[in-house]
């Protein structure tokens, strides 16, 4: 949510709890299954290439 926020997005569910309540609930009922992924990454703080790199590096390391 706060990446979310941070980009500048500016819906209306930002002001509304009953709107941020539902997504909190959205992403708590999601996390069972990111748990799951083989690999993770924090991409917070990093551009899209960036990210794009670290994820086609280990990609490409663990299908060897």
């Amino acid at each position: 949510m706060a990446r979310v926020m941070a980009q500048g997005d500016t819906r209306p569910m930002a002001a509304s709890t009953e709107a941020m309540q539902d997504l909190r609930r959205i992403l708590e009922s999601r996390s069972p299954f990111y748990a799951k992924a083989d690999l993770h990454f924090d991409t917070s703080q990093q551009s899209q290439e960036a990210s794009f790199q670290a994820l086609k590096k280990a990609y490409l390391s663990q299908n060897q």
